[in-house]
């Protein structure tokens, strides 16, 4: 990826085909037959900063393959921003102005609206470079390039300060390690950034118009509990700089009027507020405990989605299966907590998750409803400081830290229907190898899960572990080679649906990861 952003760069050709075809002949041991003569340009290095250092250097990173199909070709992404920029040097549009503003900015001159979106810079090049810097923080974030994403945010933060990245680049840590005590440097290396963030002014009024909200509203702590690390230390101290920064975020909306309502009415009112209205695996672990609560004459449901969901046939089944359904635009938190506030207050209501979205964590600290609940669609605490009670189950391993009471259900708190195979028969491949099956996402590969993968290939000498990865986890698979190092770990890319229940029969054991392990994945 980041060889085809150089590439880009310098100047090959815009139609996908080309760019692979160049790059299957440019690529060398020792880069001679590549083109080098824009690396050294001022702009673009002042501009790229470290990722112009990758040209040459390490052509591993990138795996050469058929081109993809549509926008989720990362390489194509890549390259389609790479080219805007090199656009601007080769037509001769880069200006004084432009080496000015990224040399020593004066940001009345260079970026004189932050508030704006997206911002309007004073020359093209400039509002180019932000607008593909800003794409690229998550694009390398989600890749597993972090040291790539937090040189694009301090690219962006240097040419336009006041944009919200300041709160990504205090917040975010690296998603899959080299090592354990990488891990843990890591962490404290957060806690560092978390203790001198400055909380005295905000980095920006609306925290919706963050500029990588446009991208991605995943907060960038969504990792955190991945690492078990006591994450209730970094995501405490993320809740208060917010709540010091944005005391509006924590306000009340219930009445005494409310209240007394809800004592004297027959019907239990209950709220489920997500994002997640769809075929995500959040909405699938729902849809049961919903569908049986909303059958009752008891209890009256009703489904709050944060904007409107995908069209699928999960979504369509939400809105006829909840007793009533409403749509919350997304807009300012006060505006949001308006919305919801202008319905009926309900007598519960019910986080799907909090930690996934961004919505819903800035709205997790107001006060919407007398009692307030968190389903385990993301089991971490974030300390928001208004939920009362978190949704578990006896069979769940429960020794993390909480702000909340744990109700421990004695059953699963949801339920799936048994897949039903349209084509039989079973996965070809192993030969008779004895085959342990672990299929989490790579992002759970916690190292301290290593020494179970060892242990396994120790004590079975014919069996072999695989590992199931989709294409844009491939920098995380690298690493995980790199920390396993061992011959009989297969790892292979997602597999469509008939293939992958084939390979689940064909194994002999499944394997969870921990200490976070999966949820639907095991379920289904």
């Amino acid at each position: 990826t980041i060889w085809l952003l150089a590439t880009a760069i310098m100047g090959a050709e815009s139609d996908r085909e080309t760019v692979y075809s160049y790059l299957s002949k440019s690529v060398s041991d020792d880069g001679a037959e590549v083109p080098l003569h824009l690396r050294s340009h001022p702009v673009l290095k002042l501009a790229l900063g470290d990722m112009v250092g990758f040209v040459g250097s390490d052509f591993s990173l990138l795996e050469l393959e058929d081109g993809g199909e549509g926008d989720d070709d990362s390489l194509w992404l890549v390259h389609q921003l790479a080219s805007r920029l090199a656009g601007g040097v080769k037509a001769g549009a880069v200006s004084q102005l432009d080496m000015d503003c990224f040399e020593s900015p004066s940001h009345e001159i260079c970026c004189p609206s932050p508030e704006a979106r997206p911002p309007r810079l004073p020359t093209q090049f400039l509002t180019e470079t932000f607008d593909a810097m800003t794409k690229l923080v998550i694009f390398f974030d989600n890749l597993g390039f972090f040291e790539l994403s937090l040189n694009a945010i301090s690219v962006a933060k240097n040419l336009c300060p006041g944009t919200g990245l300041e709160f990504r680049e205090a917040f975010m840590t690296r998603t899959v390690d080299s090592s354990f005590e990488s891990m843990l440097a890591n962490r404290e290396l957060l806690l560092e950034k978390l203790d001198s963030f400055d909380t005295e002014v905000p980095p920006i009024d609306d925290l919706m118009k963050a500029v990588d909200m446009e991208w991605s509203s995943t907060p960038p702590t969504m990792m955190l509990g991945y690492q078990f690390i006591d994450d209730h230390i970094p995501l405490r101290k993320i809740a208060d700089i917010y709540r010091k920064l944005y005391p509006e975020l924590s306000v009340s909306h219930v009445t005494e009027e409310d209240v007394e309502r809800l004592r004297n009415s027959e019907v239990i009112f209950v709220t489920f507020l997500s994002s997640y209205f769809y075929n995500h695996s959040v909405g699938r672990l729902l849809f049961s405990p919903i569908s049986s609560l909303s059958s009752s004459p008891k209890i009256h449901v009703t489904c709050l989605s944060l904007g409107e969901p995908p069209v699928d046939t999960l979504s369509s089944s939400y809105k006829t299966t909840c007793n009533d359904y409403h749509v919350i635009p997304i807009t300012t938190p006060p505006l949001m907590q308006s919305s919801i506030a202008a319905l009926p207050t309900p007598h519960i209501l019910i986080y799907s998750e909090i930690g996934l979205s961004l919505p819903t964590y800035y709205l997790s600290f107001s006060r919407l409803s007398p009692v307030q609940m968190l389903f385990w669609g993301h089991p971490i605490c974030q300390w928001t400081g208004s939920i009362d009670y978190y949704v578990n189950s006896y069979l769940y391993d429960n020794y993390k830290i909480w702000d909340a009471q744990v109700i421990e259900f004695n059953g699963l708190t949801t339920s799936f229907v048994r897949p039903v195979r349209e084509v039989e028969g079973l996965y070809e491949g192993f030969g008779g190898k004895r085959i342990y099956l672990c299929s989490q996402t790579l992002m759970k590969f916690n190292p301290v899960f290593d020494y179970v993968v060892r242990g396994i290939l120790d004590k079975d000498r014919e069996g072999i572990i695989v590992i199931t990865y989709n294409s844009s986890q491939r920098r995380y698979k690298d690493i995980l080679e790199g920390r396993l190092d061992e011959d009989r770990v297969v790892f292979i890319e997602s597999l469509e649906k008939e293939e992958f229940f084939g390979l689940i029969e064909r194994s002999d054991v499944g394997l969870d990861t921990f200490p976070f392990g999966g949820g639907v994945t095991m379920l289904e």
